[in-house]
């Protein structure tokens, strides 16, 4: 045994079509994700990348310096040229919002305020919209955290066919943002690409010959030479709850637009006679029945849109809109908002030889 000073990674040219040798592709599919994968990112990419960022980073703190939580200032861009290869890095101040945990919070609220029997007016619970948009901007703030945004994006590459590249496996070597560093982070970024396209053919290749249902699928295969295989097909839904929590308070302007919120749409519309308005991809109308305010707001998307009623009482301390509304507004934007992919989890399991 010896110790190694380098790594030589390479790309699979095992076939995929029909799923011929399912052995032999099931042992590169995990070698590319459990060691020609990671050893381009843990020695090449990261490194170069982080060194890349800091650069940036120390320029935007001579530019702006840092608050007292130390945090920058201001932010600081640059473009770095190595040959063909364009990066685009920038340090600036950002924020991080956990909008899934917002959204469950203000999911409970509702619950809760639907049960209750405060503020009801023939059997339909009210609460008041000043109120529920000062709730989700506080609990958007509970749920923030400042931080250092530090982003580098290659937005020119030269164009490299590699099927092996071999890896020092010291990140010293990669982080530093020379040419000879940048050469080497292209190449890799190349053959990294090359992986994953491997990975990604494998698994469609593998659904198809298995007709994986949209309910997934869970089976072990026992392969030639003793070793066994799982595979693993399960439904994953995703959710972009910060688009959720826009859909009810966007931004914050003088007149209604596809970014206003819907609950700032019904400050600024409720019981205005027989008000109509359509503006790019929002159209709302008003219209009003024995004191109850109702206020529709359509939208349009690439999934065709939506549109969502609310019934609205004005009263002496404000606005209040029904809870039953908010709720199912805010339910068909989680089902709007929501995709569903069916990734992989293979178990590979070796046989043992002495």
């Amino acid at each position: 045994m010896k110790r190694l000073l380098t790594r030589k990674v390479v790309v699979p040219q095992v076939e995929i079509d029909a799923m011929k040798n399912e052995e032999a592709l099931v042992r590169a599919r995990d070698y590319v994700l459990r060691t020609a994968i990671p050893t381009l990112d843990q020695y090449v990419l990261e490194p170069f990348a982080g060194a890349v960022k800091e650069k940036v980073f120390r320029k935007a703190k001579q530019e702006h310096g840092l608050n007292q939580q130390g945090i920058l200032n201001g932010a600081t861009s640059e473009t770095l040229t190595f040959g063909e290869l364009v990066l685009d890095a920038c340090a600036k101040p950002g924020v991080s919002t956990a909008y899934e945990k917002v959204i469950t919070q203000a999911e409970g609220w509702l619950r809760a305020a639907a049960r209750s029997k405060r503020e009801r007016h023939e059997g339909v619970t009210y609460r008041s919209v000043e109120e529920l948009k000062e709730l989700l901007t506080d609990w958007k703030d509970d749920r923030s955290e400042a931080y250092n945004r530090k982003e580098m994006r290659v937005t020119g590459s030269p164009t490299i066919v590699l099927n092996e590249l071999t890896v020092r496996l010291d990140k010293s070597q990669y982080a530093r943002p020379s040419e000879k560093a940048a050469g080497e982070f292209a190449k890799a970024r190349a053959v990294k690409g090359q992986l994953e396209l491997y990975v990604r053919s494998f698994e469609e290749a593998l659904a198809k010959a298995y007709r994986v249902p949209k309910k997934g699928k869970d089976f072990q295969q026992e392969l030639e030479d003793g070793s066994a295989v799982r595979y693993l097909f399960f439904p994953k839904t995703s959710v972009e709850y910060s688009k959720v929590f826009e859909s009810l308070v966007g931004q914050s302007t003088q007149k209604v637009s596809s970014s206003t919120g819907d609950l700032d749409v019904l400050a600024q519309c409720a019981f205005q006679p027989d008000y109509a308005y359509a503006q790019g991809k929002i159209a709302v109308s008003t219209t009003e029945e024995n004191g109850i305010g109702i206020v529709r707001i359509a939208r349009s998307n690439q999934n065709g849109g939506s549109t969502h009623s609310y019934r609205v009482r004005r009263k002496e301390d404000g606005l209040y809109v029904a809870v039953k509304d908010v709720q199912v507004a805010l339910a068909d934007v989680m089902k709007q908002k929501s995709e569903t992919s069916m990734p992989l989890k293979v178990d590979y399991f070796p046989s043992f030889k002495e």
